[in-house]
C-alpha cells in the first residue's frame, strides 16, 4: 500500500482546501486503516482512483457494499427444471404463500 501523502508531496503545491484529501475520514491514518481492511480486489480498485477521489470513493464503497450475503441460494425452477433465478428465503416464501410455486428440498 503506497502512502497517499507521499504522492501529494511529490506533486505541485496544493491550496489549503485541497490538502485534506482523506476527508470524510478523520485523518490519513484512518483512511489507510479502512483501505487495509478491504479485500485485495477492492483495495486495488480504490487505489486506482486519483488521489483527490480515493477517500470519497472508499466512503462510497463502505456505504453501498453488501454487508452480508445478497442471496441465500434459493433457486426458483421452471416446470421443466431449468433454473430461473436465485433469491433469498423471504422472496421464496412470498411465491409459496401466493400459490405461485411450491417448496422442494434439494
Amino acid at each position: 500500500l503506497t502512502l497517499p501523502t507521499q504522492q501529494v508531496q511529490q506533486g505541485a503545491p496544493l491550496s489549503s482546501g485541497q490538502n485534506k484529501w482523506w476527508l470524510p475520514f478523520r485523518s490519513a491514518a484512518d483512511f489507510e486503516q479502512a483501505v487495509a481492511r478491504l479485500p485485495e480486489q477492492q483495495r486495488q480498485r480504490v487505489m486506482q482512483e486519483p488521489l483527490r477521489k480515493r477517500a470519497r470513493f472508499l466512503s462510497f464503497v463502505h456505504r453501498v457494499a453488501a454487508k452480508g450475503p445478497v442471496y441465500e441460494n434459493c433457486r426458483i425452477l421452471a416446470p421443466d427444471g431449468q433454473v430461473l433465478c436465485t433469491v433469498d428465503t423471504k422472496k421464496l416464501n412470498w411465491y409459496v404463500r401466493r400459490g405461485l410455486g411450491k417448496f422442494e428440498d434439494g
